[in-house]
């Protein structure tokens, strides 16, 4: 949707983005941020002052109560389609400006998330950790390999089962075009 709309109002874009913290959810306007900043960069400026987390809850609010010693069941308790679209989010705003909103960012509320039982929740904290930790591929691939295994990652992705491995160089490589 936001999208479409980038398409048709682009001169307004601009004026409508600054509205949404007014009436948008912060998860909302950063899986918003997430998809047009790699089309529109110079909207960066907005993103951060949108997500700044002043008087906003953290996007990951929803696993903020989580520890190493949290149970199963308190992880297939989170609304999984939600942290998806937050992990995705969060993702997307790094992999385009690492240091812009690494703040996002709570090391500490993503680890539990690898032990969760979806495989794509786990494959994007761990992008997500290489990219806050700044660690080489070789690590990246090793955590991949010991959370994840070899097989392909599928989760769901708007409506459709996708490889998320796949996915990932899809939104890597849309942004290194553009």
């Amino acid at each position: 949707m936001t999208s479409l709309i980038l398409t048709c109002y682009e001169p307004l874009f601009p004026e409508l983005v600054a509205r949404w913290p007014s009436f948008a959810s912060t998860e909302s306007i950063a899986g918003a941020f997430g998809r047009i900043l790699s089309l529109e960069p110079y909207l960066v400026v907005f993103a951060q002052e949108a997500l700044r987390l002043d008087s906003k809850p953290s996007l990951l609010e929803p696993v903020s109560h989580l520890s190493n010693d949290s149970t199963q069941d308190e992880l297939v308790s989170l609304p999984m389609e939600g942290m998806r679209e937050i992990l995705l989010a969060l993702y997307r705003l790094l992999k385009f400006r690492r240091e812009a909103f690494m703040e996002l960012v709570k090391p500490l509320h993503l680890f539990p998330l690898l032990r969760h039982p979806n495989r794509a929740i786990r494959y994007l904290v761990i992008k997500i950790i290489s990219i806050y930790m700044n660690v080489g591929d070789l690590q990246e691939q090793e955590m991949i390999s010991k959370y994840l295994g070899e097989d392909a990652v599928l989760g769901i992705y708007e409506g459709r089962i996708v490889d998320y491995g796949f996915l990932v160089c899809v939104i890597h490589y849309s942004r290194s075009i553009a």
